[in-house]
């Protein structure tokens, strides 16, 4: 759930400055470029915090934190 409210979040901004009736094609190209950097920074560096996060909350709620492994 954090990393869909992280996501979601910046999403839904940039949906609705793309909806506004004066957007132009020049600042939704913009916006949109901005929305990939945003998915590789993400992937990149904040998806390793929010799952550290999340650890951490888990752990100040008494809940054990699992995770599935990766298979191949």
């Amino acid at each position: 759930m954090t990393i869909l409210y992280d996501i979601l979040f910046v999403v839904n901004s940039i949906s609705k400055k793309l909806q506004s009736k004066d957007m132009g094609m020049d600042v939704a190209i913009e916006q949109l470029k901005g929305l990939i950097s945003f998915f590789e920074k993400y992937r990149e560096y904040e998806f390793q915090n929010a799952i550290i996060s999340v650890k951490e909350i888990n752990t100040e709620m008494d809940i054990e934190p699992k995770f599935r492994e990766k298979t191949c």
